[in-house]
């Protein structure tokens, strides 16, 4: 039986749309994995094992060379926070973007009790929207 063109073309889009949605399902799916395994970076970074984490949709001051007393004193409590957020619960939801960051972190959502926890420090003061780019300083 002789293969057309088509058929090897059928057999090519049919491959491609398979690692699609399997790349699409990883993705996307996230994980869960126990809050003991969270280790607070800062903020808006965690890290699980030898993998960093920069958490999406929000950003908190800086703790690591802050550039005023507000950033400093503001970032360690967006960081204590994040800890409290993690340690009142068993299991944290990861969500990897598939993406990383400048910094070769990996992007990724947290939800604490299917609640995002950018969202839950935006809303409380301790970090603003951010969804990439250049970032507003802290200090007046």
């Amino acid at each position: 039986m002789k293969r057309t063109p088509f058929f090897h073309t059928t057999l090519i889009v049919l491959a491609a749309i398979t690692i699609s949605v399997v790349l699409d399902t990883y993705l996307t799916s996230g994980f869960e994995i126990g809050s003991d395994r969270i280790r607070v970076v800062d903020g808006d970074t965690v890290a699980i094992g030898d993998v960093t984490y920069r958490l999406t949709g929000y950003d908190t001051p800086e703790t690591y060379l802050p550039r005023c007393a507000f950033e400093k004193d503001l970032g360690q409590r967006a960081t204590n926070r994040l800890q409290a957020l993690i340690s009142s619960v068993e299991t944290i939801r990861i969500e990897p973007t598939g993406r990383d960051d400048y910094y070769g972190r990996e992007l990724a959502g947290m939800m604490v009790n299917a609640l995002n926890v950018g969202e839950i420090l935006i809303s409380e003061g301790l970090a603003r929207p951010y969804s990439g780019g250049k970032r507003l300083g802290w200090c007046g």
